[in-house]
């Protein structure tokens, strides 16, 4: 008898344990230095050290984790300079698109609008929050059709979550009203062209958020 095709979850074991520990670094579950211990994390997930060790190879590649010399494993810690340094790329990788999407009359409008509403629908969660604000700045750089500047943007998305995250922690009202204002406004310039304003919103937008960080920063010390 032929009860058809049953699906079956075939993702390989080690990203679903790295899609597990990702979320704990997100949410601060596992701090910036932690030790994550490959032999308590099989024991936990119920599944071989070779499994474990595949996931921190996924998660070194995206910048949440550092396999050293000694083979200990540690949730990435960013100093200042480093924090800098991402988002001032971030910026460069925006303007550059809202300058390339204008230019192309390709900007997503519709997917930008769809974005504020998940932003003003998830204001209370703060882990939907900050991947609704994350994915309208990544519909800005698909915008560009630029291969090298999305996977960039890609490989830098995971660390900005983290910060994001604990940064909508500790701000959670002034963040949410300010970044929803500054997000329409964005969207508004990009529907009239306007490069200028468009860019100059963003950047406030984006240095808004460092400054933020750099507070949180200073009051952890």
């Amino acid at each position: 008898m032929n009860r058809g095709k049953v699906s079956i979850d075939k993702t390989p074991l080690g990203k679903k344990a790295a899609d597990i520990i990702r979320q704990r670094i997100i949410k601060g579950i596992y701090n910036q230095g932690a030790r994550l211990i490959e032999e308590e994390l099989a024991g936990e997930f119920d599944i071989s050290r070779a499994c474990i060790r595949d996931a921190f190879l996924i998660l070194e590649s995206e910048g949440m984790v550092k396999r050293e010399h000694n083979k200990n494993t540690k949730v990435l810690k960013l100093k200042p300079k480093d924090i800098e340094d991402l988002f001032r790329l971030r910026l460069a990788l925006e303007l550059l698109s809202i300058e390339t999407c204008i230019n192309n009359n390709s900007f997503p409008t519709e997917k930008l609008k769809h974005c504020l509403k998940e932003l003003e629908k998830n204001s209370i969660n703060t882990l939907e929050f900050v991947e609704a604000d994350l994915n309208f700045h990544e519909a800005i750089i698909a915008s560009a059709q630029n291969t090298y500047v999305i996977n960039i943007f890609k490989s830098l998305k995971y660390q900005l979550m983290t910060l994001l995250f604990s940064l909508y922690n500790m701000f959670k009202e002034d963040f949410s009203t300010k970044g929803s204002k500054q997000h329409h406004k964005i969207v508004g310039f990009l529907e009239k062209g306007d490069i200028k304003n468009a860019q100059e919103f963003l950047k406030e937008h984006i240095q808004n958020n460092l400054d933020y960080i750099i507070e949180l920063n200073e009051r952890a010390k």
